[in-house]
């Protein structure tokens, strides 16, 4: 396996990096993260067939989002989805397509961080139709930033990240997790994933915060942005990385589902499943 330079940069790809470099715990090589692979040029490909040969690849992307885009296949051949469910002779490497956003994971993730007159005023949101849901989540999206989105994901997704977090733990090279920004979907999933594997929250915070250098960029991506104006939100807060934010908001979930060690066995993993991470993640 290859350890992934510090300073790992492939052309085309925005936000990509070595999650070593802020979170020394971490074996370099172990774990990258990015934005949307499928933007890197030519050259890039070729660096990221060398970096995960007979890795993974996780796209937390929906269907929609990744529409369009040239097969996987076609970058890395040889490669499988995750549920295609081959031989482990396969030589290729592994891809699991797992959305972590979407129409139920949001409405799972409203009714567990609701209180009871939340659930009241959301059941009768939904009687009066999707488009008031939809407009209700807009406004507090509206008022509360990435916070509210975070707390939605962790608590309305437990099952895709436990999905995630196994794969990664059965990876046999390196893994690179994805979505549009790589800063949002993947940040979760990559701090509970340093959680699971005992890296210090410092450590945790301080990769997450490093999406920061990449505000500029993902600003100027109209697939990162343009979904925000379409419901009419201000893009700025939504490309920020506060890692006090983050801090909050995974104190925030644990909390409602009685620690990180409930959260975490209502995602699926138990104790032997995180040792496999930690023993992946930090050798």
């Amino acid at each position: 396996m290859l350890e992934a330079p510090a300073g790992l940069s492939v052309p085309g790809v925005n936000n990509l990096r070595d999650v070593s470099r802020f979170a020394p715990s971490v074996v370099p090589g172990r774990l990258l993260r990015s934005g949307r692979w499928s933007l890197a040029t030519e050259p890039g490909r070729a660096q990221l067939r060398d970096h995960l040969q007979g890795g993974t690849l996780i796209d937390l992307r929906s269907e929609a989002e990744r529409a369009g885009e040239p097969g996987l296949d076609a970058l890395w051949p040889g490669w499988w989805r995750d549920d295609a469910r081959l031989p482990p002779s396969n030589r290729g490497g592994c891809w699991l397509p797992m959305p972590l956003l979407g129409r139920r994971v949001i409405a799972r993730g409203l009714w567990a961080a609701g209180g009871p007159r939340d659930r009241a005023r959301l059941v009768g949101h939904r009687l009066r139709g999707e488009a008031q849901v939809r407009a209700a989540v807009e406004a507090q999206l509206a008022a509360g930033g990435l916070r509210p989105l975070y707390l939605w994901t962790l608590l309305g997704a437990e099952r895709r990240f436990g999905r995630a977090l196994r794969r990664l733990g059965a990876a046999g090279g390196a893994t690179l997790i994805c979505c549009a920004a790589g800063k949002d979907r993947t940040g979760l999933l990559v701090a509970v994933a340093l959680l699971c594997a005992g890296v210090p929250r410092d450590e945790v915070l301080a990769d997450y915060a490093a999406s920061a250098a990449a505000r500029a960029q993902l600003g100027a991506d109209p697939v990162v942005t343009a979904g925000l104006v379409a419901a009419g939100l201000e893009p700025g807060p939504f490309l920020d990385a506060d890692p006090a934010l983050l801090d909050d908001v995974l104190q925030a979930a644990f909390a409602k589902r009685g620690g990180f060690a409930a959260w975490r066995a209502r995602a699926g993993i138990d104790a032997a499943e995180a040792l496999r991470l930690s023993r992946l993640l930090r050798g």
